[in-house]
């Protein structure tokens, strides 16, 4: 076996971890765009918990209200991607702090925000064509399936309403006192 096999197998065999490229970029962006949503009402988060627009074959569960995560973390939301062939795909999905505590109330309520999102209805058309774009360019070994770029969209767009919600509730999140979402999710080979 050669090194481009024994990574492949590596690869196959480790469960995925949805890394952003270009995170401090993405997170002013995503806060650029939520100080100027921030007056208005909000319509564009209903809509988005609303609508109903997931591409692609499979159905999702959503996982129960414990968010038990086959890791032994409890996620403040998870979903599944059932697949008929077996081997389902899991993704839970957690808020994380940096420089407060945990009981702070900007924490409790990201965690409130993050949970009670429906992630069966969110809007993933704008995120799922990114995932797209970007995979149709990453080197082979590293390509995701259908069902990776989809749940790794699902927590793009959960991720950006949170933020979006905890802005829009007066919440200011500056280096060293912010929250972060954080996923991991099983292999969908």
């Amino acid at each position: 076996m050669n090194d481009e096999e024994l990574e492949a197998r590596l690869r196959e065999a480790a469960p995925h971890v949805a890394v952003p490229i270009n995170l401090a970029e993405r997170r002013a962006a995503l806060f650029g765009r939520a100080r100027k949503r921030r007056g208005r009402a909000r319509v564009s988060i209903t809509s988005a918990i609303i609508s109903l627009a997931l591409i692609g074959g499979g159905t999702i569960a959503v996982a129960g209200g414990d968010h038990m995560t086959p890791w032994g973390w409890m996620a403040d939301n998870s979903f599944t991607i059932e697949r008929p062939t077996g081997g389902n795909c899991f993704v839970g999905i957690r808020v994380k702090w940096d420089g407060v505590p945990e009981d702070d109330p900007m924490v409790q309520d990201a965690k409130s925000i993050l949970n009670s999102i429906d992630l069966e209805s969110l809007d993933i058309a704008e995120a799922l064509a990114e995932a797209r774009a970007t995979n149709d360019t990453a080197p082979e070994v590293s390509k995701q399936t259908s069902d990776e770029m989809r749940m790794q969209a699902m927590v793009t767009v959960a991720a950006h309403a949170t933020f979006d919600e905890l802005i829009a509730r007066g919440y200011e999140m500056r280096p060293g006192h912010e929250v972060s979402i954080s996923s991991e999710g099983t292999a969908c080979r």
